[in-house]
């Protein structure tokens, strides 16, 4: 009886014995699949980094102005050594900065720096790869074909070139989104167990370190959530109540990681653990009561939203993202998805999708939650990278489904698709904010040797960025502040002056000041000298002409233009590519004279009405008056706008960009209620290219 078991068809042992020889035929296949994918992997890795590479090293503002300063103050500790060193962006999550900071710190060559960038980031096409694989095309033919023309229409994507191998965090915060999508999407297709929580938990805190690291993934964070709940909820209450538990709990722990200790030591300085942002509720004395926002990208009306993908196709910069990235995908996702939404019915059915349903529901839920989400709170490209990188396999998988009975020319639209969107990235140019060719140093900062040797206080008087990423290089105990830069300018009297004034005071005859230089000169000429001195006047202080010193950095081998005769918008990249500053001593002075004063009084007077005027275009209220010498101005965050006084009249202009002098009227106007304008946002295309 044991014999004839053992020989019985369905015994264990013979059930072992088949396989064993099953996995012995497939396992040839098996790996030479996995040589495939490891092959494609290092494709895509070489995709990112040939396109780092030809544009070029990314040096834009907000490096110079915050990234590398940050990720220097966190690692260095000097949250209570200074205040407001790059001004309102001083005190941002610092973590996903910090792999730059080190490669600089380590003299890495830049194109090192910048390739292992772009590695990184490229894992944001590997992850769109994987969801294609498994998801999309998992059941169809061809699907390595089809997952490669998913992650080229993803790569294609402007956005994504601006970024990648560069210094903005949103390649590394997509990550953890696009990463948190998969899991969840691989849970879906796994029944209730401890696989299923792993699953949820691994993309919660996924989620909750992106959020950790920047804020604006919360739209993502809410979408996911939302996805995840009526997703689960299509299997049992019971079970999306666990998904959704699991979920927060984990993202919760993820936050933490990222940035609890940073937020508790921000709170326990401040009072406000975002600080300076969202000071409106939190109400740290150290700055204004407001809720900093842009609204540089939203949109103004119903039909401004609507068309919205329409837009992102435009040749104008400032649409979606400040540079000029026409981008076609969005407009034929939508045109791609109604035509299918329009067979379905015309066919009076649902046309199957031949890919596991549940993963393609969720993808699709969290891709229209969180492109509704982006939209709403800011439009901004950037912040969007995920759902404009998930256009890529969403477009593929529409257009596959639309020409379902034709399979080729389903390819043929898809490469069509894509030869568009090359060519018209190639039409707009380089997708960098400022590009400069690859050097030894991705920052090269030349500064005076007592710098190095001796603490010093730096004032920094920047009306177009903080310069802050030069502290990295100064003395450690070096002290650094930028009190009016492009955006903001501290009042004397007001929110934040205590920490100011104490940390000049702590200065004593070692206090200086820090100001782009455009002369050639040791001695500042007479017209800076005066525009420096105003503007450290509110302060009681005045600069010292005798004991001034040039500090640079090189950031490009292009030669520093010559003739200054004719100032173009390609001479002052150039020149920001060799930024020269100079600093001088500064010691006690009058403060400002009477005349100043009742001027500043009566101009403040008029930008109050003004404000009142019109809240929604000028906020926040209350931004510290500028002297400029020619006049006076006051920044608006909200808006990107900038008022000037000039020989009596307003005017306003959007931050270095169009439209440029809108006038507003006479300052006599708004003093005796006279003063009118058009109260509406101003138009965003600002620049064709």
């Amino acid at each position: 009886m044991a014999r004839h078991s053992a020989r019985h068809p369905n015994s264990p042992s013979r059930n072992l014995h088949k396989k064993i020889v099953n996995r012995m035929k497939s396992s040839p296949n098996l790996h030479s699949a996995r040589l495939a994918r490891i092959g494609d992997f290092a494709a895509i890795l070489l995709l990112a980094g040939l396109a780092t590479w030809l544009q070029g090293k990314d040096v834009n503002w907000d490096l110079l102005n915050y990234h590398f300063y940050i990720a220097h103050a966190w690692w260095t500790d000097r949250l209570h050594q200074e205040f407001m060193a790059a001004s309102l962006n001083s005190y941002l999550p610092a973590v996903g900065y910090l792999p730059f900071y080190w490669m600089v710190k380590a003299d890495w060559p830049s194109l090192v720096i910048g390739l292992t960038l772009s590695s990184i980031h490229a894992i944001n096409l590997v992850l769109i790869w994987v969801a294609s694989e498994r998801f999309f095309f998992r059941d169809g033919e061809a699907r390595r074909l089809w997952c490669w023309i998913a992650v080229l229409l993803a790569a294609s994507c402007p956005v994504f070139l601006t970024v990648v191998g560069g210094t903005f965090l949103e390649p590394f915060l997509s990550i953890g989104v696009l990463g948190a999508w998969v899991l969840v999407a691989m849970a879906t297709e796994t029944p209730a167990g401890a696989r299923r929580k792993f699953l949820m938990f691994f993309a919660g805190a996924l989620l909750g370190i992106a959020l950790g690291a920047k804020l604006t993934t919360i739209v993502f964070v809410a979408a996911t959530g939302l996805a995840i709940f009526l997703v689960s909820l299509t299997t049992n209450i019971r079970q999306s109540a666990t998904d959704c538990l699991v979920f927060l709990s984990a993202l919760l722990i993820g936050y933490a990681l990222a940035n609890g200790v940073w937020a508790w030591s921000l709170y326990q300085e401040f009072g406000n653990p975002l600080f300076p942002f969202f000071n409106g509720f939190f109400q740290s004395p150290d700055f204004i009561s407001a809720n900093l926002d842009h609204d540089r990208f939203k949109r103004q009306d119903p039909w401004d939203f609507l068309t919205f993908p329409f837009q992102m196709a435009d040749f104008y910069s400032w649409t979606y993202i400040e540079n000029l990235s026409p981008d076609l995908r969005p407009a034929l996702l939508v045109v791609s998805v109604l035509a299918f939404a329009g067979l379905c019915i015309y066919r009076g059915g649902v046309v199957a999708i031949r890919t596991t349903s549940t993963p393609i529901f969720f993808f699709c839920l969290t891709m229209l939650a969180a492109s509704l989400l982006w939209i709403t709170t800011t439009a901004n490209g950037r912040y969007g990278l995920p759902v404009l990188l998930l256009v890529g396999p969403l477009l593929a998988l529409t257009l596959r489904s639309l020409f379902r009975q034709r399979k080729g020319l389903a390819l043929g639209a898809c490469v069509v698709v894509l030869i568009l969107q090359v060519a018209n990235i190639y039409l707009a140019g380089s997708q960098r904010w400022d590009v400069a060719d690859w050097t030894d140093k991705w920052i090269d900062v030349n500064v005076p040797e007592r710098f190095k040797r001796e603490p010093y206080s730096f004032i920094s008087l920047g009306s177009s960025g903080s310069n802050s990423y030069i502290v990295p290089f100064l003395h450690p105990k070096s002290e650094f502040a930028s009190i009016a830069g492009a955006t903001f300018a501290f009042d004397p009297a007001g929110p934040g002056s205590d920490r100011l004034s104490a940390q000049f005071a702590r200065a004593g005859d070692r206090l200086r000041m820090l100001i782009t230089a455009r002369w050639d000169d040791a001695t500042p000429p007479d017209a800076e000298v005066l525009k420096i001195d105003r503007l450290l006047a509110p302060w009681k202080l005045q600069m010292k002409r005798n004991d001034c010193e040039f500090l640079s950095a090189k950031l490009s081998t292009q030669p520093i233009p010559q003739s200054k005769e004719r100032w173009t918008a390609e001479t002052e990249l150039q020149f920001r590519l060799h930024s020269r500053m100079m600093s001088c001593a500064v010691t006690s002075g009058p403060g400002e004279d009477a005349v100043t004063k009742a001027s500043r009084a009566r101009i403040e007077q008029a930008f109050n009405r003004l404000e009142e005027y019109c809240p929604q275009l000028f906020s926040p209220r209350g931004w510290y008056l500028t002297n400029t010498g020619l006049g006076w101005h006051r920044a608006y965050l909200t808006s990107d706008i900038i008022v000037y006084e000039r020989r009596g009249r307003l005017e306003y202009s959007r931050f270095e960009f169009g439209p440029l002098d809108v006038p507003l009227g006479s300052v006599e106007s708004w003093l005796n209620g006279t003063g009118t304008m058009t109260c509406k946002r101003p138009p965003r295309h600002f620049m064709a290219n």
